[in-house]
């Protein structure tokens, strides 16, 4: 069974990014939104890459543009994946279930 974390806060303010690294699976995914952006910049993210080799990372780009994150570097990483809003959609229905992280 996969599932879509979608992440809305930023782990200097809040566990819940902690938490879903502690409750992550191998297939699931990762969509970073709102201040989940933040997390981008988190040392847990490079915690996440090598805990979770196989874990795909979602971010919505205006989402990261609206905070000014500098992302150019990173998002070169192929386990990245820049996306809009409607391609969230399909998302949610090729997995399993859905928690979102706020």
């Amino acid at each position: 069974m996969t599932i879509l974390h979608l992440i809305r806060s930023s782990a200097f303010s809040s566990n819940d990014f902690e938490q879903c690294i502690i409750n992550i699976e191998q297939n699931d995914d990762i969509v970073l939104l709102d201040d989940g952006c933040y997390n981008l910049k988190h040392p847990l993210m490079a915690q996440l890459l090598v805990q979770q080799p196989t874990i795909k990372i979602y971010v919505i780009n205006n989402h990261v543009q609206a905070r000014a994150l500098n992302t150019d570097k990173l998002m070169s990483n192929e386990r990245f994946k820049s996306i809009t809003m409607s391609e969230l959609v399909p998302l949610t229905f090729s997995n399993n279930s859905v928690v979102t992280w706020q």
